[in-house]
């Protein structure tokens, strides 16, 4: 079985999608990896969690590769967010789940928010609400009360992915 695993990050947990391949009838899965690491104390500072959420990604995504016969992860590469120190550190994220993924040996690939939403919603600039009304409406396996709500962008971070593997479109955008 092949799995395509779509991934949007934040400082305080990495929101998972993982999609089976048509050919196989498991169910869909949604995951906040690192969702358990504290916020507090030592984990207050982000330079602080995100080691830990690489290493709680890289354990995970093993688990993940020993359940099928091919993986590929697929994760948003970073937007500005607000500040140069946010921004900074979602960057810092976005490197770690690859980092991970290569440790891993699993193929990373990095694909642009505004790229993913025009294939998938079909408006590139298409906001948090815009994306999770369209995934539950047109895919009747998307719940409509994900938490946390970054879940739907890795849902559609995992769509175009596996939409871009059945093409071979196997490039950063």
């Amino acid at each position: 079985m092949k799995l395509v695993i779509g991934v949007d990050t934040n400082t305080f947990y990495l929101a998972a999608a993982v999609l089976p391949d048509l050919a196989h009838d498991a169910a869909p899965e949604f995951v906040a990896v690192g969702k358990g690491i504290k916020k507090l104390s030592l984990g207050r500072l982000a330079g602080e969690r995100i080691p830990k959420l690489c290493l709680a990604f890289f354990n995970w995504i093993c688990e993940q590769k020993l359940q099928c016969d091919e993986l590929e992860v697929w994760v948003e590469e970073y937007a500005f967010v607000g500040g140069s120190r946010s921004t900074a550190e979602v960057a810092q994220c976005v490197g770690a789940v690859k980092d991970a993924c290569i440790l891993a040996g699993v193929p990373c690939y990095i694909i642009n928010n505004s790229a993913w939403k025009l294939e998938v919603v079909g408006k590139g600039n298409a906001s948090k609400d815009e994306t999770k009304d369209f995934l539950v409406r047109h895919f009747g396996w998307v719940p409509p009360n994900l938490n946390p709500p970054d879940l739907y962008d890795a849902i559609g971070v995992a769509l175009a992915g596996a939409r871009r593997g059945q093409i071979g479109g196997k490039v950063d955008s």
